[in-house]
Formats: C-alpha cells, sequence, structure tokens
C-alpha cells in the first residue's frame, strides 16, 4: 500500500521525487518481496494532492512550501485527521504561538 502512494506522488499528483521510490530492487537494502520500502521525499507537493492528504504509513515525506506563518497553520489544520503536529523554530515564545493555533491532539515543540 506505502508503494502504491509513492507512484500516486510520482504519476498522478506530479510531485518531485527527490529520493527513494516504489521500485523493489533487490540490492541488499530493498527486500524483493516489498517487506522493506525506500525512504521516500517528495517535493513541490500541493495540500490537495493524495500524498499530502492521506496517512502513509511508511516511510515517504511529503515536503509543503509555505510563505507565511498563517500559510502554515492553515496548511497544517487543512486535514481530517488532527493527530499530531509538530513547531520547530528558534524563538520559544513564538513557536508557542504558533502550537496554540493548530488542531491537533498533539503539538511537539523544539525551540
Amino acid at each position: 500500500k506505502v508503494q502504491r502512494y509513492i507512484d500516486i506522488g510520482i504519476e498522478e499528483d506530479g510531485a518531485t521525487l527527490l529520493t527513494g521510490g516504489s521500485d523493489v530492487v533487490d540490492d541488499g537494502i530493498v527486500d524483493p518481496r516489498g517487506f522493506f520500502v525506500r525512504p521516500t521525499a517528495f517535493a513541490d507537493v500541493t495540500n490537495s494532492m493524495t500524498i499530502a492528504r492521506e496517512e502513509i504509513f511508511g516511510p515517504v515525506l511529503s515536503i509543503l512550501p509555505y510563505a507565511t506563518v498563517d500559510e502554515a497553520v492553515e496548511i497544517a489544520n487543512d486535514t481530517i485527521y488532527g493527530l499530531s503536529n509538530a513547531v520547530v523554530g528558534e524563538d520559544e515564545d513564538r513557536a508557542l504561538d504558533v502550537a496554540k493555533r493548530l488542531q491537533s491532539g498533539q503539538v511537539m515543540v523544539n525551540a
């Protein structure tokens, strides 16, 4: 199922594959039976793409750019799941202010 999401990111969503992928190669690292998925990262992802909207229970990272903190909060809150978020920044007070705006069950702050 994780490999299918990776294929969707490449073929249907049109995201840019930075590393990894869904290919199953017997190279001593990737199990040819599909029990291991390469760590995969996508760029040029929008919040309307499947790989951004669905919870992918595998090593898949979707990078969504944002221009302002308000836009980042809007992206983070635009989900039906809202299980967990993380805020990373240099200014603890500002990071905590952003964390308070996030609608999720748990928010981790690293400042």
